[in-house]
């Protein structure tokens, strides 16, 4: 049984690891169809991306289930590269690792600088190369200039300028009621949404009657935002997701609930092959997660007692915050 903890029962489980995982770098934490990830594999994926867990309990918490999350990802990853028959010989890995010492220098840094301060070997770091070479090779029968063409006109608006000029309710939860807030928020403005769709009541209106933001005395409007500012990211990721006029559905950031409207669009001037150049790394790593959000629906995830990891239940880019769970040591 999974359980949704409170953050610092949470916390808790993370400064005191289930009995045998505290030094035992072969502890498994989670598996993939069978596939073990073991605690070293965390601790390593932690170290090399920099992560200093303890700055504080809750940075620990976050870091530890997204690290894990990137690894089980490797795994459906792997399962992906398998079925396809991907091979990756060492003269690719050769390529790659060229191509990674020549970016360090370019940054004038020394290579064994480099993998020191990410706490790996040349040889661990070969073997991060081999899965994204094999990535690379599993996804390029997919990324034809058709689907890349396709992927830029879709995301161009994310990419080349383009100002939106937004207004939003704010409804803010009750925090000491928890997740169950935030659901009971998310109802409310889905019930507020149906209201301004039937013509019932105005954005501007509707901003007026039930905002919780300074906003509302001007009907919700926060001005022209940027795709990447300073707003909150995912604010600002669903604003971008919307038509001119279009009202979103109800999502959650640390600042409450919220329900938004595009009003202006200042198009961006980027030329389109600009674009294409500069979004064909992005198609790529759409293509990957594509693979792996496949593999993900034929495999089965466990997770071990005491392991803090991501909820399936509030999935990345949901309504709803990504929430920690903890499976107890004596769930099944």
């Amino acid at each position: 049984m999974l359980t949704v903890v409170p953050l610092m029962a949470a916390i808790a489980t993370v400064s005191a690891p289930a009995p045998g995982l505290e030094d035992d770098g072969a502890a498994i934490v989670a598996t993939v169809d069978g596939a073990p990830i073991v605690r070293r594999d965390v601790e390593a994926a932690l170290r090399a991306a920099r992560i200093d867990v303890l700055a504080s309990p809750e940075r620990a918490l976050q870091a530890r289930a997204a690290v894990l999350e990137r690894l089980v990802e490797d795994k459906l990853l792997e399962f992906a590269i398998a079925k396809a028959g991907i091979t990756v010989v060492p003269a690719d890995i050769d390529t790659a690792l060229l191509q990674a010492q020549n970016q360090v220098a370019a940054q004038g840094q020394q290579f064994a600088d480099f993998l020191a301060r990410t706490g790996r070997t040349e040889a661990e770091f070969r073997k991060t190369l081999q899965l994204e070479v094999a990535a690379k090779k599993l996804v390029e029968p997919r990324a034809t200039t058709a689907a890349l063409a396709a992927f830029v006109e879709a995301t161009r608006r994310e990419h080349d300028g383009t100002l939106l000029r937004a207004s939003h309710v704010l409804l803010r939860p009750d925090v000491g009621r928890g997740d169950e807030a935030i659901a009971s928020c998310i109802e409310r403005a889905d019930r507020i949404r149906r209201e301004i769709l039937a013509g019932d009541v105005s954005f501007a209106m509707a901003t007026e009657k039930y905002s919780a933001a300074p906003s509302r005395r001007n009907g919700g409007d926060v001005g022209f935002l940027p795709r990447h500012s300073a707003a909150h990211e995912e604010f600002a990721r669903q604003v971008f997701t919307l038509a001119k006029g279009e009202v979103s559905r109800p999502f959650a950031t640390p600042f409450g609930v919220h329900l938004v409207t595009v009003t202006e669009v200042q198009p961006g001037r980027e030329s389109a092959a600009a674009l294409t150049e500069k979004l064909r790394p992005l198609f790529v790593l759409k293509l990957i997660r594509d693979a792996v959000s496949e593999q993900r629906k034929l495999r089965e995830i466990e997770y071990a007692a005491g392991v803090p990891h991501f909820d399936p239940a509030t999935p990345h880019g949901g309504p709803l915050p990504r929430r920690i769970v903890v499976k107890g040591a004596n769930s099944p």
